[in-house]
């Protein structure tokens, strides 16, 4: 029944308009309706715990079965210009005959068929401020510090994240959270969950807490926004523990 609701949730274009007698019908028999009418959904992305996580952890809370197709750098580069992605970009999100691109509109494009979007302009605002902070962050990490031209470059960009960025960033992250009164609430933005809250954790978790970037960075986000980290490790338990808990339904390689 529970998969049965999702499907119709998620996807009602693929749902049988068949009628069905109730009364009649038996709990097995409606589970081999609901699984020839699920769409077929698969996830495109790097082996990799980087901005395509976000779209994972959203898919596994939602408990949505999506087949997640890891490409390691030599194959990426195969398919790159096969023309089956738009922008030669990932991630991509296949929902039958359908390619969504773009990790922001892909998230959007979840969340509204979850009812995860926010709803008043402040909250809109609010959801879009933390996904244009984090992928400033983002863009650092991923652009500069992991894939910098030299060593030399990328020693330097490092330095520029710890010193410069974090303590800025991270500081204003904080006081956003316990301004919109999230250690009350439990959620980042309003009442519920919304695009921006998979994103933090999913990011700092990456950033911070895995295991063999934790002794370097974690001293610096207890140093600049402790609030901050103790409200994320405390979701990733009460919220997100299937995922984050699993490390068999999470990518191989921790870029």
């Amino acid at each position: 029944h529970e998969v049965r609701e999702l499907s119709i949730t998620l996807f009602p274009e693929r749902q049988n308009n068949k009628q069905t007698n109730k009364r009649e019908t038996t709990v097995e028999s409606r589970r081999e309706i609901t699984r020839s009418n699920m769409s077929t959904v698969k996830l495109h992305y790097f082996d990799a715990y980087a901005r395509g996580d976000v779209l994972r952890l959203m898919l596994h809370y939602a408990d949505i079965s999506f087949e997640d197709e890891k490409y390691t750098f030599q194959k990426w580069a195969k398919v790159k210009q096969s023309g089956d992605f738009e922008f030669e970009q990932m991630p991509m999100l296949e929902i039958d005959e359908k390619k969504l691109v773009h990790g922001r509109a892909i998230a959007n494009y979840i969340a509204s068929k979850k009812g995860w979007l926010p709803e008043t302009p402040e909250e809109i605002y609010l959801d879009s401020w933390y996904w244009d902070t984090i992928f400033d962050l983002y863009d650092k990490v991923y652009t500069e510090i992991l894939f910098g031209p030299t060593e030399e470059e990328q020693a330097k960009a490092k330095k520029r994240f710890l010193d410069e960025m974090l303590p800025v960033f991270l500081p204003t992250l904080e006081k956003s959270l316990i301004e919109s009164g999230a250690k009350t609430s439990g959620y980042l933005v309003g009442n519920k969950l919304t695009p921006a809250m998979f994103l933090l954790i999913s990011f700092v978790d990456i950033v911070f807490l895995y295991v063999n970037r934790k002794e370097e960075y974690y001293p610096v986000i207890m140093q600049y926004a402790p609030e901050l980290i103790h409200w994320i490790e405390a979701q990733k338990t009460e919220k997100f523990s299937n995922y984050f808990g699993n490390e068999k339904k999470r990518p191989i390689r921790p870029y």
